[in-house]
């Protein structure tokens, strides 16, 4: 399993900012329907348990459980991820 989809035993909801998510949701147009419900939309909980990702883009302070985490972003030009088109 890869490491953004690997659940966060530490956190729970309440290291979320709901702020953060119910901003994320308006701006990608969608209706926000309460933290939870979001976060299992864009699966980034699972049976009331978040994963990394959840974390490091909602958290409140996520750099106390991930202090070294960097966030890399690429775009490739097909399923075939060997083959980077931006980054």
């Amino acid at each position: 399993m890869k490491w953004d989809r690997s659940i966060c035993k530490e956190e729970s909801l309440e290291d979320i900012s709901e702020e953060k998510v119910r901003f994320f949701v308006k701006e990608a147009g969608k209706e926000y329907k309460g933290l939870e419900n979001s976060l299992k939309k864009l699966k980034l909980a699972e049976d009331g348990k978040l994963t990394n990702a959840a974390v490091i883009l909602f958290g409140k302070k996520p750099e106390g459980f991930f202090p070294n985490a960097k966030l890399r972003c690429a775009v490739f030009a097909t399923n075939d991820t060997s083959y980077i088109v931006d980054m």
